[in-house]
């Protein structure tokens, strides 16, 4: 595990080599979700050095947390966990006890889809008869909006007996959690401001969530 702390007091120091200036302002980030911790968290899926888009260990954490032990990169989408105390990618397949396919498991032995579809399975209207089917499968993840029919096909119960597209209902489409609905909904920002939120709150309570007392910037060195 490679974890970055970046420090600005090189920036103060007139002995510090001009040529290097440019290459440690870039270093001297703050977490792209809290916005306030710099102590950086190398992540598997997509950090690339002198970038300025990373994230700390702790916003990491609340996103897996959030959605329930395996989360995605705020970045690049990609499955991640949080390992051993390190963020590490969810790339193990093994065959879903729901579904019957090899797949990346998430919790209970199920992946990710049938998890978040036996949790919370929600009401969508079928494109050809527009009756409503409850649907224990993620299928909101396959529309581009919450108003259109998802790209991919289901089978319905109700009058067509063959697969066809489907859209959540209106009143069922607030049940989806931001942080699963597909990137073209715009909802990924919704998801970091619940993370950043709650790492204010820590940062003014002066505790993590072990009950430890957090370092205060103005302590860094």
């Amino acid at each position: 595990k490679i974890r970055g702390h970046f420090s600005s007091s090189k920036l103060e120091n007139p002995d510090f080599p001009p040529e290097l200036m440019a290459d440690t302002m870039a270093a001297d980030v703050a977490c792209a979700v809290c916005l306030v911790s710099k102590d950086l968290e190398a992540m598997p899926c997509c950090t690339t050095e002198g970038s300025t888009t990373q994230f700390c260990l702790r916003c990491i954490e609340l996103i897996c947390q959030h959605a329930g032990g395996t989360g995605k990169c705020p970045k690049c989408r990609k499955h991640i966990v949080i390992k051993d105390g390190a963020v590490a990618l969810n790339t193990e397949k093994m065959r879903c006890i729901m579904c019957r396919q090899m797949r990346i498991i998430t919790e209970n032995r199920m992946c990710d889809a049938c998890n978040v579809g036996s949790r919370r399975p929600l009401v969508y209207e079928c494109e050809r008869c527009h009756r409503l089917q409850r649907i224990a499968h993620p299928m909101y993840r396959y529309q581009p909006s919450p108003q259109e029919y998802c790209n991919s096909s289901w089978a319905c119960h109700l009058g067509c007996g063959a697969y066809t597209r489907w859209r959540l209902v209106p009143q069922d489409v607030r049940h989806v959690p931001p942080e699963d609905a597909p990137e073209s909904w715009g909802l990924l920002e919704s998801q970091l401001v619940r993370v950043r939120e709650q790492r204010q709150r820590e940062e003014e309570q002066g505790t993590n969530p072990s009950g430890s007392r957090t370092l205060d910037l103005g302590e860094q060195s």
